[in-house]
Order: structure tokens, then C-alpha cells, then sequence
């Protein structure tokens, strides 16, 4: 989330006019489901006297999700300039994907019933001419319907 996105970018005339990525919400309640539950197992299993191995297994499992989730945030994100939107995935290579959002023939939010109630997380989807499927989506957008307004409004300008 903190690269130096300029370079991705095709014109020198192209601005960045908005940044966004993974909503940390997810994450944090992502992380705060997992804590609860392997602590409980591990806690389940110290009562039971099972041993040191079972017993810190799912305390490995936990700092193993915790990393996860971290490098997860931190190698999406997804930015929208004054004529295309890009989204960036990747730590040591990056993958970039962009679109004209001239050529952008449909925007779709699809979102989930948990992950409107838990989340308030969805994805966003985006189609362009001559293809049969949606070129670029980016999935854990928080407040899908509200980015999708913002992305029109910041195009219409």
C-alpha cells in the first residue's frame, strides 16, 4: 500500500485521484475470528493436557494466519487516475492491471450477506468491450456501493 504508484502509471499527464485497497476492517475482524477460535482451541487443548506440540499448534497456525493477512493488505491496492483504474497485487513482483474507464462498459458490486453484515465489504467488478468475462475485480472493497459512486463522481469531474 505504500509503493510509489506513479510509475505504474501510462502518461506522464496521468493523476492519481484516488488510492483505496483491502478494507481494514476486514481484516482486523478477519484476525479477531481467527484469534478467538485457535485461542480457544489452544486453550481447549492446555485443559485437556494433550502437550506443548498440540497445545501451541494452533498458537503456529495464528501467527502463520496474522502474516498472512498482513502481506495481504499490504500487496493490494487499487487506484484510480483521471483516466483509467488500476489494480496492483504482488510484494516482490508486482502484477498490474489496469482499464481505460472510457472503455469501461459496466461496473458491477456484487455483495454477500456476511459480508454486508460483518464486513461491510464487496466486490467490484469491471467489464470492457470484447471480452466475455470482467477483466478487473477487486474483491474486499469496504463500502462497495459508496466506492463505485466515488469512482463515477471522480471520472464525471
Amino acid at each position: 500500500m505504500f509503493y510509489n504508484l506513479n510509475k505504474y502509471l501510462a502518461s506522464s499527464t496521468e493523476k492519481i485521484i484516488y488510492r483505496f485497497g483491502i478494507s481494514l476492517r476486514y481484516i482486523i475482524i478477519s484476525l479477531t475470528l481467527w484469534t478467538a477460535f485457535l485461542g480457544g482451541l489452544s486453550y481447549g487443548l492446555q485443559q485437556l493436557n494433550v502437550g506443548d506440540v498440540l497445545e501451541r499448534a494452533p498458537l503456529v497456525i495464528l501467527v502463520l494466519t496474522i502474516l498472512y493477512y498482513t502481506a495481504y493488505w499490504l500487496s493490494t491496492v487499487y487506484f484510480v487516475t483521471t483516466s483509467k483504474i488500476y489494480k496492483r497485487t504482488g510484494l516482490g513482483f508486482a502484477k498490474v492491471t489496469s482499464a481505460k474507464h472510457t472503455e469501461i462498459d459496466d461496473m458491477k458490486v456484487q455483495q454477500g450477506f456476511l459480508e454486508k453484515v460483518l464486513f461491510n465489504t464487496g466486490t467490484i467488478k469491471f467489464n470492457t468491450p470484447g471480452s466475455a468475462g470482467f477483466e478487473i475485480i477487486l474483491p474486499r472493497v469496504g463500502e462497495p456501493f459508496n466506492m463505485k459512486k466515488t469512482l463515477y463522481e471522480a471520472w464525471n469531474k
